[in-house]
């Protein structure tokens, strides 16, 4: 079964993903940069998950930047998750390194299709 690591602050966000995903994947998640930096040390994902405005000492573009240098996961998909995706956000995003974003709120059945498709995994 696929891992995926969500990075988020927001417990209730946490809980959402969590019932969504976990049916059909193993769902970890942290709540900081520092417990999702221990955790990707101790752990294997196939994707990542990761809110921009984790209120820590790093950005969430800042900790997409670190993962991109850490071996095991500088070629795993990481994807933004932000209620700032307005204008070229989006864009912006990308142009970091993030292989995609999901605005809050998202809808699910694209969420779940996108991280499919980023798996190789058939609907």
């Amino acid at each position: 079964m696929k891992r995926i690591l969500y990075v988020e602050n927001d417990p209730a966000s946490v809980i959402l993903l969590k019932r969504i995903l976990s049916k059909e994947y193993n769902f970890d998640s942290a709540n900081n940069d520092k417990e999702s930096i221990q955790k990707v040390e101790e752990n294997t994902y196939d994707l990542i998950l990761m809110d921009i405005n984790l209120n820590s000492e790093l950005y969430g573009e800042d900790l997409m930047r670190l993962f991109r240098r850490i071996p095991s996961t500088s070629k795993i998909p990481i994807f933004a998750v932000t209620t700032r995706a307005f204008g070229n956000e989006g864009e912006r995003l990308m142009d970091e390194g993030f292989n995609g974003y999901f605005a809050k709120p998202y809808d699910t059945n694209n969420l779940i299709k996108s991280i499919k498709f980023y798996l190789n995994i058939e609907n």
